[in-house]
């Protein structure tokens, strides 16, 4: 643990991270199904979430043509744009623990797989964006780039961030590849989305714990 007070760069994941968002996604995948008279292939739920869209969608309704699986990726933007920034809701304590990272010179980042438009609708509703010094989403990589690991590498590059110097924080175990994939150390979260259970890594239950975990007052 004691090497993970000197890190100053810490990057995190979004959605199951920071944010609660998993009611409004799974709606919008469930509204998706009923307007397209369809049964998912995979049950609607919280071990869905994390992927970018295209990639969870065809997972949902497998062997479509790609104009339907266009108008169902369109009716799903549609749906869950439109309620994203008042049913995203904040981690209880997690604002305060971003603003004593702030505090305390650290740089934050967040890099996710959620679309550009919907993060900055939720960062704007939270009154987010001064608190990071960069927010990048994997729609910004080009067609055909669009992952994590690629995104997180970019950053990275883009701020001149020594690796050994940064940290990320997530909720499922595409973002320990991409921490990985970039030697970042990683650290997970047992509040979002993933299963941790067999993890012998660092893996925080709590909010609060990310302070003691950084040594911030």
């Amino acid at each position: 643990m004691t090497v993970l007070k000197n890190k100053k760069y810490i990057f995190f994941d979004f959605d199951g991270t920071l944010v609660d968002s998993a009611a409004c996604i799974l709606s919008s995948y469930e509204f998706v199904m009923q307007t397209f008279d369809m049964k998912p292939k995979v049950k609607i739920e919280q071990g869905i979430i994390g992927p970018p869209l295209p990639e969870t969608m065809k997972m949902l309704v497998g062997d479509v043509s790609e104009k339907t699986l266009s108008e169902m990726t369109q009716c799903f933007k549609e749906r869950y744009d439109a309620i994203v920034e008042k049913e995203t809701l904040a981690y209880s304590g997690i604002e305060d623990v971003l603003n004593q990272l702030k505090a305390s010179d650290k740089q934050l980042f967040i890099a996710t797989n959620k679309r550009t438009e919907p993060t900055f609708s939720v960062i704007n509703e939270l009154n987010w964006k001064s608190l990071f010094e960069s927010i990048q989403c994997v729609d910004m990589l080009p067609t055909g780039q669009q992952s994590k690991t690629n995104l997180l590498s970019n950053m990275l590059h883009e701020f001149e961030v020594d690796p050994s110097q940064a940290l990320y924080i997530g909720d499922r175990t595409d973002d320990q590849i991409a921490a990985l994939s970039n030697q970042v150390d990683f650290v997970a979260v047992a509040w979002g989305y993933g299963d941790w259970s067999d993890y012998d890594g660092v893996c925080l239950s709590q909010v609060n714990a990310l302070n003691s975990l950084l040594e911030v007052d």
